[in-house]
C-alpha cells in the first residue's frame, strides 16, 4: 500500500503530495505517512546533501592525518588518542557507505515497468539511507574538535619492590654509598660496578636504584640484562618497553635512532645495563651519554673492569669485593639456622662458609640446602662438592 502511495506521489509531483499529506492528517494525524512519503519526494535532495558533506570530511581527514603523521614520526614517537583513531575509522566507514549509496542511486533512477513509472521502492530506500548518512557526516564534522591528536606515554620504568635478598654488610654499605653519591653527582655520567661472579653486583645495583627511587633522583629508570653476545634488538626492546613506546622500524640502526630520540626527551633518566660480559657499543645501541645527554646516567655491572672502561673511558668504577670471613660466616649462619651450633657440625659449617669464597650468592644457595639438616653425612657431602 505504501509503495502505491509513493508511486502516485512521484507521478503527480508536489501538488499531489500536499493532498496526500492533508488526507493522511485528516485520517488521524498519521505523521509517519507524511514522513515516509517525504523520502521519495526528497530523493535527489537527500543524496545531494551527502555529496555536499564529503569534501568537508575529506579536508578534515587530511588535517587529522597530517597531525597524526607528525605525532608518530621517528622524533616524537607519541601515541594517538583513542577518540582520534575512532574518528578516522568512522570517517572511512562513511566514505565506504557513500560509495555504495551512489551506486544504489544510479540503480534507483532507472524507471521500472518499461520506463513508465519510477522505481519508488528503490528511491525510498536510498533516500532514507542518504538522510541517515548525511546526519552522520554532519555529526562527525562537529566531533572533529581535538585539542591534541596524541600524547607521550608515561614511562613505566622499573617496578620497585623491596630487595628481599639484600643483606646489610659493612663492606656493601660503603659500596652503596659510593654508588648513591655518584648517582647524585651531576659531573658523573657513567658508573661501572665490577667484581667476581656471585659477589652480589646486581643485588647491590638494584638496591641503589630502589634508594634512588625513594630519593626521587630520576624521573624514570630502566634496566636490561646484557650478558655475553649482546642482543641489541632485545636490549633496545626492553628499554623501549620500560619507556612505553613501540618502534616504528625494524633495523637496528633505525631502532637506535628512535631510542636515542626517545631517551633525549627524558630530563633525568637512569639506564642500568646489568651483567656486561662482552664489548657493548652504546652508540649502536642508541643510548646517548656524556655531552650527548647530560641528564642520562648509565649504571653498568660487569666481572671485568676493563670492559667497563672500554665502554665508557670516563666512567667511575666501583669494585665490589668478596665478603670477608666474618661477614661470610654471619650470612651462612643466618641462612643455615641454629643447626650450625651443634658441636659435631660446627667445624664443617665454618669450613663450608670459607670455601664459598665470600660469594653471597653461593653462601645463600648452599646454606639454604643445609638449613636445619642434622645428618653429618649430608654436610660432608656438601663440603666435598666445594673441593
Amino acid at each position: 500500500m505504501a509503495e502505491k502511495v509513493f508511486s502516485y506521489v512521484a507521478e503527480h509531483g508536489g501538488e499531489m503530495a500536499e493532498k496526500v499529506f492533508s488526507f493522511a492528517e485528516e485520517l488521524g494525524g498519521v505523521k509517519w505517512i507524511k514522513r515516509q512519503i517525504s523520502y521519495v519526494y526528497n530523493f535527489e535532495k537527500n543524496v545531494a546533501n551527502v555529496k555536499d558533506q564529503l569534501p568537508s570530511l575529506k579536508r578534515k581527514r587530511e588535517r587529522t592525518e597530517h597531525a597524526v603523521d607528525d605525532a608518530t614520526n621517528s622524533r616524537k614517537l607519541e601515541v594517538i588518542e583513542g577518540d582520534v583513531e575512532q574518528w578516522q575509522q568512522s570517517e572511512a566507514t562513511i566514505n565506504e557507505k557513500a560509495e555504495r549509496l551512489f551506486e544504489e542511486t544510479e540503480r534507483a533512477k532507472r524507471r521500472c515497468l518499461f520506463g513508465l513509472c519510477p522505481n519508488v521502492k528503490a528511491m525510498y530506500q536510498v533516500s532514507k539511507k542518504a538522510e541517515d548518512l548525511s546526519k552522520a557526516a554532519v555529526n562527525l564534522l562537529l566531533a572533529q574538535q581535538f585539542p591534541s591528536v596524541s600524547y607521550r606515554p608515561a614511562p613505566q620504568g622499573i617496578r620497585f619492590t623491596t630487595i628481599k635478598d639484600y643483606e646489610t654488610f659493612e663492606s656493601r654499605a660503603g659500596n652503596l654509598e659510593e654508588i648513591m653519591n655518584a648517582l647524585k653527582d651531576p659531573n658523573v655520567n657513567m658508573i661501572g660496578v665490577w667484581g667476581t661472579s656471585g659477589v652480589g653486583k646486581t643485588t647491590l645495583v638494584k638496591k641503589a636504584a630502589e634508594q634512588a627511587n625513594v630519593d626521587m633522583i630520576f624521573d624514570v629508570m630502566v634496566l636490561s640484562e646484557v650478558s655475553s653476545n649482546p642482543d641489541l634488538r632485545r636490549i633496545q626492546g626492553e628499554i623501549a618497553d620500560a619507556l612505553g613506546f613501540k618502534f616504528q622500524v625494524g633495523t637496528i640502526s633505525g631502532r637506535s635512532n628512535q631510542l636515542r630520540e626517545r631517551l633525549l626527551k627524558e630530563t633525568k633518566i637512569l639506564v642500568i645495563l646489568d651483567n656486561i660480559l662482552a664489548t657493548l657499543d652504546l652508540e649502536e645501541l642508541g643510548i646517548p651519554f656524556g655531552n650527548g645527554h647530560r641528564g642520562c646516567k648509565i649504571l653498568m655491572t660487569s666481572r671485568d673492569e676493563h670492559l667497563l672502561t672500554e665502554i665508557g673511558p670516563d666512567s667511575l668504577t666501583i669494585k665490589v669485593d668478596a665478603l670477608d670471613d666474618g661477614e661470610a660466616w654471619n650470612l651462612f649462619e643466618k641462612m643455615a639456622g641454629d643447626v650450625v651450633k651443634l658441636q659435631y657440625l660446627h667445624p664443617i659449617a665454618i669450613e663450608i662458609a670459607k670455601r664459598c669464597g665470600g660469594s653471597p650468592i653461593l653462601i645463600k644457595k648452599i646454606a639454604r640446602c643445609l638449613r636445619n639438616k642434622r645428618d653429618l653425612h649430608t654436610w660432608k657431602e656438601a663440603l666435598q662438592q666445594l673441593d
